[in-house]
């Protein structure tokens, strides 16, 4: 029966060695995925928003209406176009995010990275618990078996001693009948009347002899009735031990079990929390690049005569749009202090109000960006993922071109010589 529990055992053990491989390959495989595509995010928004500078400077100071600088059209394209890519990137990250549930093929069969435990994981819980109840049963089982079989052997022993003392006493009187007929017989040439003596004593002898061979038979089937209950216990000891090294190997694999199964949970809160990062990144960029678009456009048809409030209106929704974005905080604050710095003469920048911020657009972001607290930004959620799964590599960044691996290294201080400072300062955020 241990044999069978250990070979149910092994085969558990080996399915959960597969489900940990699989899983580790399959979150692996998507955090990667995800890096690379975050990755682009960042060098696009910070190429936007590079572009976004560009237009602040090129507006400053007393900017006449009507004389466009000859780098206006190329500015405002190159505005559009870079909230343009970013806008992409986005999308393609949400999308990448919300389909992290979907099957994905692993050559072995497709599962569900959300549904892991609620799947196979579940199910190999549901058999290591089946096998454990049973074992425990069984091992519960054969512990009071041997217990009663000790209890009975404290009781075969006291009566072996019994037998044996009753041995002892029946061969003393035994000894000394035969004594006392020994010393009669010594006389009887003496005193012939002694001879009856002995005739008394003669069946006494026999009876007492009688009972001695009794009591030796006793003591030899008391002796037998222990020396069977010792090797019963002795056969059953082997058992116990194997029972109880298979319910410690079953510890210790539902314990693994319920790790790998509260790594998924993390990492399905981690998915959904990133999953509205990125919702509301890909949001906020959409709105960017709508300005951005906007305010191209209406240029094309104006022929590059608006206004310089009209200019930093679009730059100023672009950064309203972009406070969440904690990583870019240096970069919009060069922004808006360009702004602010280089006005014209009528404070036409400061000037600008919307009905949502009356106070003036320019003072609502600086107050914004002087403020310690900013909510999670992507560059968290882009991590998150990715240090989920203990010994994750970074992504080789194949995808990435040469330029932007060298920009992206840079970004997340990868060569610090403190050893991937970045990460691992996210990394005690999660």
């Amino acid at each position: 029966m241990a044999d069978a529990y250990k070979n149910r055992t092994v085969e558990l053990e080996t399915r959960f060695t597969i489900l940990s491989t699989r899983f580790a390959h399959l979150h692996s495989t998507e955090s990667q995925n995800q890096q690379t595509l975050q990755g682009h995010l960042f060098l696009t928004t910070q190429a936007a928003l590079s572009a976004t500078r560009s237009l602040a400077r090129l507006i400053d100071g007393d900017f006449v209406t009507g004389e466009r600088p000859a780098e206006m059209p190329s500015t405002l394209s190159e505005l559009e176009s870079t909230w343009k890519e970013a806008k992409t990137v986005g999308e393609k990250c949400y999308d990448g995010i919300s389909s992290y549930s979907v099957e994905m093929d692993l050559n072995v069969h497709s599962i569900q990275v959300i549904q892991f435990h609620d799947a196979e994981l579940r199910n190999w819980q549901t058999d290591m618990q089946t096998l454990k109840t049973e074992l425990n049963e069984s091992l519960e089982g054969t512990m009071k078996a041997l217990k009663t079989e000790a209890q009975t052997l404290v009781t075969l022993r006291a009566q072996r001693a019994a037998a044996v003392t009753s041995l002892r006493a029946l061969e003393a009187k035994l000894y000394e009948a035969k004594h006392k007929y020994d010393e009669a017989d010594k006389w009887t040439w003496l005193w012939p009347p002694a001879r009856a003596y002995l005739e008394i004593l003669k069946p006494i002898i026999e009876a007492i002899t009688n009972d001695v061979s009794g009591s030796l038979n006793a003591v030899k089937i008391a002796a037998q009735q222990v020396d069977a209950s010792e090797a019963r216990i002795r056969d059953q000891q082997p058992r116990v031990d194997a029972l109880n090294r298979l319910n410690e190997d079953h510890v210790r694999l539902l314990s693994q079990g319920s790790t790998l199964a509260n790594q998924c949970d993390a990492i399905r809160d981690e998915v959904e929390q990133m999953e509205k990062e990125i919702a509301r990144s890909k949001t906020d960029i959409l709105h960017a690049w709508n300005d951005a678009s906007s305010c191209l456009n209406h240029a094309k048809r104006t022929k590059f005569s608006l206004s310089k409030a009209d200019y930093a209106t679009c730059v100023l929704n672009i950064i309203t749009f972009s406070l969440n974005e904690h990583s870019f905080k240096d970069t919009l604050v060069d922004i808006v202090k360009i702004l602010g710095d280089n006005d014209d003469k009528g404070g036409s920048v400061h000037a600008i109000k919307t009905d949502k911020h009356p106070e003036g657009l320019l003072e609502y972001v600086q107050k914004e960006l002087q403020k310690d607290y900013r909510p999670p930004s992507l560059a968290v959620a882009k991590l998150n993922m990715v240090h989920s799964v203990p010994g994750m590599v970074l992504p080789s960044g194949n995808d990435l071109s040469p330029q932007d691996r060298r920009k992206l290294g840079g970004i997340l201080n990868i060569c610090k010589p403190d050893g991937l400072a970045a990460w691992m300062h996210f990394k005690t955020r999660i």
